[in-house]
């Protein structure tokens, strides 16, 4: 990177390469905090309905409508990703939640997982979504340098996070049907990053791949 003829150009111009770590791992540190508390803070927003036993099963718009009529009841600090959050809440206010950080488990191949969101499929309660949040500033789908994942089974997916988070989730609605009995329709994430090029939220569909999930779970 010093070495670049654009150097002088550069941010971190000017600066020793033990400060240019430091910053780096500050900044690693920094975001790392920040995903944490977005999560919570949208976890905790998801359970108001425990505050309004009077309905059943609230939408998010209800729930938006509880936490506006009683903001005391989260702890939320102002912040551009929950504007983006409330964006998301109010384009899918008839959204049912369904549950939050769910432990999903397979006990034949012995894995387990943490699912950030699942909602009712709108159009079928008898059916589920899932959605992951993600403090991404990009999803890249494609790999500039056509890298691709070392093992036979999914040696076709490029390897950049889309893909990485489309297993991952491929992997919940593949336990989900197979061991608690629940259909998964979709599955999204909805990334939330200060600086994304959208201002605003993200909502990325993932691929299908459950032809590859037959084949990797072969191999457990």
């Amino acid at each position: 990177m010093m070495k670049s003829p654009k150097w002088p150009q550069n941010k971190y111009y000017g600066k020793t390469k033990e400060e240019i770590l430091a910053m780096w791992d500050a900044n690693r540190d920094s975001a790392a905090k920040a995903g944490t508390i977005m999560h919570y803070q949208i976890e905790c927003f998801m359970n108001l309905g425990q505050f309004i036993p009077e309905i059943k099963d609230p939408t998010m718009g209800q729930l938006m409508e509880y936490f506006q009529s009683n903001p005391q009841c989260l702890n939320i600090e102002p912040c551009i990703e929950w504007d983006y959050f409330v964006k998301f809440v109010n384009d899918h206010a008839n959204f049912v939640p369904y549950r939050t950080e769910w432990t999903v488990f397979h006990e034949d191949v012995k894995l387990s997982g943490s699912i950030d969101m699942v909602f009712y499929d709108p159009e079928d309660k008898n059916k589920l979504l899932i959605y992951d949040w993600k403090r991404s500033k990009e999803i890249v789908k494609i790999s500039n340098w056509n890298k691709c994942s070392h093992k036979q089974e999914i040696s076709h997916l490029p390897d950049t996070n889309y893909w990485h988070y489309c297993l991952q989730l491929n992997t919940y609605k593949k336990i989900i049907e197979e061991k608690y009995n629940k259909k998964i329709t979709n599955m999204y994430l909805v990334c939330i990053h200060p600086d994304n090029k959208r201002n605003n939220y993200e909502k990325i569909k993932v691929a299908e791949l459950q032809d590859e999930l037959v084949d990797l779970f072969k191999t457990l």
